[in-house]
């Protein structure tokens, strides 16, 4: 654990800009994410997750500047659809809506939700077509529902054109599969800390 810290101060300090956007990039958003489970010092533990965040976030804007300047214009770049309704689009990006601990636990963010201030979307990433209850639950529990096997760009591109609000990462760094996509930006408002969740959950009821 010692030469690990040693290795990401020594990324802090270099700030390496050349890392790309691919999986080497995605692993490395999670290198730490194992030091609370060894050492009870929480703000070295969040010092080192936001130095690794840090980078990453830097190395994912060049990689993918087009895009993201894209996703950040959007409201200029696609004309706003008229639903005559006013509503927030919030949408739930996970790879844990099914039978998992995440998946119980999350459940009540999308029952009791205020419909006619919010609309939900699912985005369920490995969604594997099988018989999952639980799985099946949230796709009856959501207005508009997207499954995805492997994560791909095309994640990032159907959230920018679904126009949603807010982005919440459901499963924050217990996957890096939907690391990337948050640091995109593809909404006006991203959220993947697990206070900032529950915080929506007691405003949604």
């Amino acid at each position: 654990m010692l030469q690990q810290k040693e290795l990401l101060t020594k990324l802090d300090r270099e700030q390496p800009n050349n890392l790309g956007a691919g999986d080497r990039l995605v692993a490395l958003y999670t290198v730490g994410y194992h030091f609370p489970y060894i050492q009870d010092n929480p703000q070295e533990n969040i010092k080192f997750r936001q130095q690794v965040a840090q980078v990453c976030q830097a190395n994912l804007e060049i990689a993918c500047e087009e895009e993201i300047n894209r996703y950040h214009h959007r409201h200029t770049n696609i004309p706003k659809v008229n639903v005559g309704e006013n509503y927030l689009k919030i949408g739930y990006i996970s790879s844990c809506l099914r039978r998992h601990s995440v998946g119980w636990l999350a459940r009540a963010l999308f029952k009791h939700h205020d419909r006619e201030r919010f609309k939900i979307y699912a985005y369920m990433l490995g969604a594997i077509q099988t018989n999952d209850g639980l799985q099946k639950w949230y796709i009856n529990h959501a207005d508009v529902v997207h499954q995805y096997g492997l994560v791909q760009i095309e994640v990032a591109e159907q959230i920018y054109h679904d126009q949603i609000d807010i982005l919440i990462d459901i499963d924050s760094l217990t996957t890096t599969s939907t690391c990337s996509i948050m640091g995109l930006k593809t909404a006006p408002v991203v959220c993947n800390s697990s206070t900032t969740t529950r915080n929506l959950f007691i405003a949604a009821g």
